[in-house]
């Protein structure tokens, strides 16, 4: 049900601070028969005549003669998927939305003609859900959204483009109308259409994409040279590399900001070259030998051959060419100046160079730095350089530097929360390997319990981002030790309310018998305590069960 904004305002402050004025509120076919209902009952009153007006339907306005053409009907998703969206549109495990419209697009289904209206109207108020909803809309949708200004922003429609071929078929533009469409949106459109069309350039044709930026880049404003310069980091390679240079001498400390990322993200950037060079001269490694070294390797529990000393002296100074790099611009707290700008200079090298440059396993790398007097410097600097790396070169080499460190242990794990620093990368690796991840916290979990609390802001960042429901397996392993954590509690905190709801959107609902196992008893004293919880659960996940097999059945 949409609410009018006064009647909504007064159902959120109350009548006291928000009075209800006769008629307020409601349609205006409505006023005259709610002006005669009593003060006291005129509020749900309201309520009610709204809700039955909008289920009841109503005939709009009739058309001005400069109307559009209506748009003809279309294939959408079923009936039963259409009554599931319109239960979470009504406030039914709202949270699902984002799921539904994850399904639906891995589905190539559309939005059903009646959720039309209520979605984008939800989307021009909540940002994130723009995307989504703007890949469902279909032919009808964006003809509807080109009807209305704010919808038409929302979702980025065109209004010429969509209104004017209202009467064909498919779902948009294709081939030559579809390159039309980015090109005028480059040149005329407001700047996130721009935007939108610098990412799509990049996407066919990398090269291109920068020259038409290196074109108008003079002539940019700085809020635009701002916001477009990050749209290279889609297709970015070395033929990029004079442009950002030249982007570091930019007069915005964003711009020159960004610039230095994408540079750092560049393999085989000269800006990476050249904090190669700067380390090198002030890394010393020493291979050790002799009987003290090898006493020294067996007491630490090494049996293999000592591994050598980094010796480290930290940067004298922070001259001009280290902050045009990037070295020193942000401070960093609880660090030294100095150390820094250490951390800096190890963030723009690619780990692959020090296994490469030492003859050391990945493994045996983070032993040495964490072996070193700055090892916090060192190893948050080796930790950024891992996340840029699986960003742009997701090769073996890259993958394994990653699960090295975001699976480790020891004081590199738990003291600089690795795990919580690359988890926004996390998604960059192939699927097998970031279970391989998220198994081995789960193993961590008895001795780490923070192991758990990673695994769990995995899960649910790949159902925020893209619906994404765990393997069985992993499934089973977080609800067993929710389950031991809950015995383990006498009654919930906020953090296991948190875990509880975590898990109810997350968890593989395909076949549900292994989620109904190995509760407590009624006998168990704290069961009252937790039996809210887990019945709010086993809900979520009946309908989870119900909207995935609604896509899948068939009107016919």
């Amino acid at each position: 049900m949409m609410l009018a904004p006064t009647l909504h305002k007064t159902l959120l402050a109350g009548l006291s601070r928000a009075p209800l004025a006769p008629g307020a509120g409601a349609p205006t076919a409505l006023t005259g028969l709610l002006a005669a209902v009593p003060d006291e009952l005129r509020l749900w009153h309201t309520v009610a005549a709204s809700d039955l007006w909008q289920r009841a339907g109503y005939l709009p306005p009739a058309p001005a003669p400069s109307a559009q053409p209506a748009c003809p009907s279309e294939p959408t998703c079923s009936r039963a998927a259409e009554q599931v969206l319109l239960s979470i549109l009504h406030g039914i495990h709202p949270e699902l939305l984002g799921s539904w419209l994850a399904q639906a697009q891995t589905l190539n289904r559309q939005l059903p003609h009646s959720c039309l209206v209520p979605l984008l109207d939800l989307a021009s108020q909540k940002p994130p859900l723009r995307a989504a909803v703007a890949a469902l809309l279909g032919r009808r949708g964006r003809w509807l959204a080109a009807q209305q200004p704010r919808w038409a922003e929302v979702v980025g429609v065109d209004v010429d483009e969509d209104t004017d071929s209202a009467g064909g078929s498919g779902s948009g533009p294709a081939g030559g109308q579809a390159n039309d469409t980015v090109a005028r949106h480059w040149q005329l459109g407001n700047l996130a259409q721009r935007c939108d069309a610098l990412r799509t350039m990049r996407l066919a044709d990398p090269e291109a994409a920068r020259l038409a930026l290196e074109q108008d880049w003079a002539q940019e404003p700085a809020e635009h040279r701002m916001a477009l310069l990050p749209c290279l980091a889609a297709g970015l390679n070395l033929r990029d590399e004079a442009f950002l240079e030249r982007a570091l001498d930019d007069k915005r400390k964003d711009v020159r900001g960004t610039a230095q990322h994408l540079l750092a993200t560049l393999p085989g950037s000269q800006l990476s070259e050249r904090c190669k060079s700067r380390l090198a001269a002030l890394f010393t490694l020493e291979r050790r030998s002799g009987l003290r070294a090898r006493l020294g390797a067996m007491l630490s529990g090494n049996t293999g051959e000592p591994l050598p000393q980094l010796l480290v002296q930290l940067p004298a100074a922070c001259d001009k060419d280290m902050q045009r790099d990037g070295i020193g611009v942000l401070g960093r707290a609880g660090m030294g100046e100095k150390a820094g700008w250490l951390l800096d200079l190890m963030a723009c090298v690619p780990p692959a160079h020090w296994s490469d440059t030492w003859q050391l396993t990945p493994d045996q790398v983070v032993d040495v730095l964490v072996a070193q007097e700055f090892n916090m410097a060192l190893l948050t600097g080796l930790v950024h350089a891992a996340g840029r790396a699986v960003q742009t070169t997701p090769d073996a080499t890259a993958i394994d530097w990653f699960v090295t460190l975001v699976s480790g242990n020891g004081l590199a794990w738990s003291k600089l929360q690795i795990p919580a620093l690359l988890l926004p990368e996390l998604p960059c690796l192939p699927a097998a390997a970031q279970e391989r991840v998220v198994r081995r916290w789960l193993e961590q979990a008895a001795s780490q319990p923070l192991a758990y609390v990673h695994a769990l802001a995995w899960a649910e960042q790949g159902a925020d981002q893209c619906a994404k429901v765990l393997s069985p397996e992993i499934s089973r392993a977080l609800l067993r030790h929710g389950q031991r954590q809950m015995a383990a509690d006498e009654q919930p905190d906020y953090s296991s309310r948190g875990d509880f709801a975590i898990l109810a959107k997350v968890l593989d609902c395909a076949d549900l018998a292994y989620a109904r196992s190995n509760w407590p008893g009624d006998d168990w004293p704290h069961w009252p305590q937790w039996r809210p919880l887990v019945d709010h659960l086993m809900d979520t996940l009946h309908f989870r069960h119900t909207m995935h097999a609604s896509f899948l059945e068939n009107d016919a």
